[in-house]
């Protein structure tokens, strides 16, 4: 298991070393923390949590590696499964894990996800954004998700108007095979992007004190906005 660690301090995101002794102290004295975890396996995923509380609903739930989009909320913390990356190849479909209960974030990597890399060496270089919660890194992270999404529907257009062209220009050239990938292709992103808005209507209807102040729920109604218009 690799278990990448950021601790939010004064505004700013920084990297720690991999943690030996967890937890160190009692959770609720911790500052903000955000744990990210690659290639785990469940039990190893359950001893890392369990020092956390989570209700036994939200525990299994992280440790199954069901896959199953949606937000369960208990208490202080909340669970989300999220579809990450649309992907043409049909074997490959990622999903990101968050578990949010302050002062901690936990996201669990099921897939190769290069921009949650990507993301986490942004919020911790030169240039860094100032950071205030833990909400905001959640909203971050999900933001850059969707962005992905709105590209490959640009991209799947882009794929049926160039197909429709070559069906007026020379039809011939156009073969079965073709049609049938790229309708998979269709489907596919659909099922995607009303996963990804299910779990984000979710998340935007939580009773979670964390997502509830005004401020931190525009984030929420702004990937909401974002996820229809992909």
């Amino acid at each position: 298991m690799k278990i990448n660690w950021y601790l939010l301090k004064s505004g700013k995101l920084q990297k720690q070393p991999p943690p030996v002794d967890w937890p160190e102290g009692d959770i609720k004295q911790l500052d903000e923390n955000w744990f990210d975890i690659e290639d785990a396996q469940p039990e190893e995923i359950r001893q890392f949590l369990t020092p956390l509380n989570l209700h036994p609903l939200i525990l299994d739930r992280c440790v199954d590696q069901a896959d199953v989009p949606g937000v369960i909320s208990y208490d202080k913390a909340v669970l989300q499964e999220f579809p990450m990356a649309f992907n043409q190849e049909p074997e490959n479909q990622a999903y990101l894990t968050f578990v949010l209960q302050s002062p901690v974030l936990v996201t669990i990597h099921h897939g190769i996800m290069p921009a949650i890399d990507e993301l986490a060496r942004s919020l911790t270089g030169d240039k860094s954004p100032v950071l205030s919660h833990l909400v905001q890194i959640l909203y971050l992270i999900l933001d850059d998700i969707t962005d992905i999404s709105v590209q490959a529907e640009t991209e799947v257009r882009d794929q049926i108007l160039s197909t429709a062209k070559i069906l007026t220009n020379n039809p011939g050239s156009v073969h079965t095979e073709n049609l049938t990938k790229l309708r998979w292709q269709v489907d596919k992103l659909v099922a995607l992007i009303e996963n990804q808005q299910y779990c984000i209507a979710g998340l935007n209807s939580s009773d979670n004190e964390a997502l509830q102040e005004p401020h931190r729920r525009a984030y929420l109604q702004d990937l909401q906005s974002e996820i229809e218009i992909a």
